[in-house]
């Protein structure tokens, strides 16, 4: 966490991330938060994340190097190579999700629509920019896009809901990617 020493802004002595050689793929990124120390792992190249956890600060200190290597290296998994239905799978339960946005939920989690009949689940992204956190829910059925803002997470996800349940949403076609 930052603090500021003699007026200065100074850094806690755990921030850091760094990679393992100048062409490494993956960066290491430890950061103190309020309740011990963000260690995340992401792509150098793409910025996503591949893993991450919160360690107590005292336990981390407690680590010897090759402890530490252990905990990061366990984010990467290989999937398994027999995997069937390219990422469907069962529809995911999350109560939490379906009792405050019911519709959204809806949206990203059954494989069947009312009727039976089966859909490609939609996928939602969430990003900041200009101020405000943006999320653009994508019907992968019909390729269209459906988008809302807020100032906050909670609040795109509020508005995500209510976009979803206005009587005529007011879908996009998705852009096509140039070639």
């Amino acid at each position: 966490m930052d603090y500021k020493e003699g007026g200065e802004v100074v850094k806690s002595v755990w921030d850091q991330q760094g990679r393992a050689g100048d062409d490494a793929e993956l960066v290491v990124r430890i950061r103190e938060c309020s309740v011990g120390l963000s260690v995340t792992v992401f792509s150098f190249w793409s910025k996503w994340i591949l893993g991450g956890m919160v360690v107590p600060a005292e336990f981390w200190e407690s680590l010897d190097y090759t402890q530490r290597k252990e905990c990061i290296m366990s984010f990467f998994k290989k999937p398994p190579a027999n995997v069937q239905g390219k990422g469907e799978g069962p529809d995911p339960i999350d109560d939490k999700m379906k009792k405050n946005y019911p519709t959204l939920w809806e949206y990203l989690s059954c494989s069947s629509w009312p009727d039976g009949e089966e859909r490609k689940r939609s996928s939602l992204v969430m990003f900041c920019q200009d101020g405000m956190v943006k999320a653009c829910l994508s019907d992968k059925n019909f390729n269209v896009q459906l988008w809302a803002a807020s100032a906050s997470f909670l609040g795109a996800l509020e508005a995500m809901e209510g976009r979803l349940t206005e009587d005529k949403p007011e879908w996009r076609a998705e852009k096509k990617k140039a070639k």
